[in-house]
């Protein structure tokens, strides 16, 4: 351990379907929902905006993909520990509404 807070970036739900399609994955895991117990909010990419439409797969060509910006969903923090959680009635509310929308 180094003692630094572990970083992370916003769930790219578009990247994850994608991904999935591609390599004929049937299933994934969530893990490390714990990363997210402090911050005030929570965000998952829904789609990609380029030139005024929104893609909801992410585009193939190099130029497209350099002027792309994300499209996020925002949800509310929970801010308190997730930590040994084993079940739904463990978790905060917000952390369930944040699991249930990844389903």
């Amino acid at each position: 351990m180094t003692g630094h807070k572990p970083r992370c970036g916003w769930f790219d739900a578009v990247m994850v379907r994608q991904g999935i399609e591609t390599e004929g994955i049937d299933g994934i895991a969530l893990t490390k929902l714990d990363l997210l117990d402090e911050s005030a909010e929570s965000k998952i990419c829904t789609g990609f905006r380029y030139r005024g439409e929104t893609l909801t797969r992410f585009p193939s060509g190099q130029t497209a993909q350099a002027e792309v910006k994300a499209v996020y969903e925002t949800f509310p923090g929970w801010q308190t520990s997730t930590c040994g959680a084993r079940s739904w009635a463990q978790l905060p509310a917000a952390a369930v509404k944040y699991v249930r929308r990844l389903e």
